[in-house]
C-alpha cells in the first residue's frame, strides 16, 4: 500500500513539474507575442538553477544589447560632448 502511495505521489509530483514548465512556456509565447513587441528583438530564457535545464525559451540564441547597457553607452557619449 505504502509503495503505492508513493508511486501515485510521484507520479502526480512529475506531472505538476510538467504542467508548470508547460506554464513557462506558455507564458513567455503570450509575452513575445504582444503586440507592441511586433517589431521588437526579445530572447528569453527561463533555466532551472538546480539542473540548468531550459524551462522555458524563445529566440535564446538571440544576441542583443540591452537597454541598461545601451543607457551607459549614451551616456558616456553625451559627457564626451
Amino acid at each position: 500500500m505504502i509503495k503505492k502511495t508513493a508511486l501515485t505521489f510521484t507520479l502526480a509530483l512529475c506531472s505538476a513539474f510538467a504542467a508548470m514548465a508547460n506554464d513557462f512556456q506558455n507564458a513567455v509565447n503570450n509575452f513575445v507575442n504582444q503586440d507592441f513587441l511586433k517589431n521588437a528583438s526579445v530572447g528569453i530564457c527561463v533555466m532551472d538553477v538546480n539542473t540548468g535545464e531550459v524551462v522555458a525559451a524563445n529566440t535564446e540564441d538571440l544576441a542583443v544589447i540591452t537597454a541598461s547597457t545601451m543607457k551607459t553607452v549614451t551616456s558616456a557619449s553625451a559627457l564626451e560632448l
